[in-house]
């Protein structure tokens, strides 16, 4: 028997679990936990409602054990609570489970569905291997562009019962599609595995995150990073004397480097001849990099009281009078906000 399930239950459960799973990798500290989860969920067309129930408890060595072990502990949680589900999925006359997945981007995203399909075999070989009749498959489908038109065509398909089980997108439009509820509330399965959840960057989980609810995992992340030429702080040395490089790491992590200090050092390396420009980032101000700036300056973005976006002048205005100064003294194309 095939049947197709309600996907956001299973989807988001399974997701989970692989994604935990993954996220262990890099836990390395001592961690002892009692998880409990309930699952119940009515096959559509079928009489028969599938309860799931497991207790599992975890601990993983003592403070600085190796990684691999607390890799192994984890698997073998993912592992029986996947055997488990299957299994009763299969007492329920159910011997196939399909996904959609949508996303897009650029060619080198193309990870952001791939890696679902290879999730996918991989639960495959391990059913086969405890001898559990079931099948996981994922159709896949990634198209080239951005975000927004996968989030329209998304909706329509929503409309009409064709929407995706899975979709890859930007976080930007996680509260609108949380709100409206058409994507699946991942809180009560993810908070059973905190201990591993606990190891993600903040920040990078509070971006999936809505009125303190999770409907989303990272699937990868991002870094605008500023680049310091070598060459040009080499120039600038023999001129000036001045070692622009100097304990500069350390002045980053310790919050000591300003936009200040990169302007002074972008104005030793254009008036002594050591680069064409002082300072060089994307053209125009229609795109997310930007945002960075305006947190640099203390500014924010979003009202969580009254859940909508704000404009910070104060922040927004400090970060426009530093490409305005730099733009007046040469450091950066005049028309570099255009």
């Amino acid at each position: 028997m095939s049947a197709q399930l309600k996907p956001t239950i299973y989807a988001g459960f399974i997701i989970a679990l692989i994604i935990v799973a993954a996220a262990a990798y890099f836990a390395g500290t001592s961690q002892v936990k009692t998880v409990t989860t309930t699952i119940t969920t009515t096959v559509p067309g079928a009489v028969k409602t599938v309860t799931v129930t497991k207790t599992v408890t975890v601990t993983a060595g003592a403070p600085g054990a190796p990684v691999g072990g607390i890799q192994a502990k984890v698997d073998e949680i993912v592992e029986k609570d996947i055997v488990s589900l299957a299994q009763k999925l299969v007492a329920a006359g159910i011997h196939e489970v399909k996904y959609t997945v949508w996303g897009a981007g650029d060619p080198n995203s193309v990870l952001r569905v791939y890696a679902i399909a290879e999730a996918a075999h991989r639960l495959n070989k391990m059913l086969e291997k405890h001898g559990v009749d079931l099948k996981i498959t994922v159709e896949t489908r990634f198209e080239r562009g951005g975000g927004n038109e996968l989030l329209n065509e998304f909706l329509a398909a929503y409309q009409q019962g064709a929407n995706p089980d899975i979709m890859a997108n930007s976080y930007v439009h996680l509260a609108r599609l949380a709100s409206e509820g058409l994507i699946l509330d991942l809180t009560p399965y993810l908070q059973e595995y905190s201990f591993v959840l606990d190891d993600y960057y903040k920040a990078l989980l509070d971006a999936t995150s809505w009125q303190g609810r999770y409907y989303a995992l990272p699937q990868d992340t991002e870094a605008r990073p500023l680049y310091w030429r070598t060459d040009v702080a080499a120039c600038i040395k023999e001129k000036t004397g001045v070692d622009i490089l100097a304990e500069l790491a350390k002045k980053v992590e310790e919050g000591k480097v300003t936009w200040y200090d990169v302007y002074k050092f972008a104005k030793l390396a254009k008036e002594n001849g050591c680069a064409e420009w002082g300072v060089i980032h994307r053209k125009g101000t229609a795109h997310p990099d930007l945002i960075q700036f305006i947190y640099a300056f203390g500014g924010k973005l979003y009202n969580p009281a009254t859940g909508k976006l704000v404009v910070d002048i104060p922040a927004v205005y400090k970060w426009f009078y530093v490409e305005w100064k730099m733009a007046r003294d040469g450091l950066i194309p005049a028309d570099m906000m255009s």
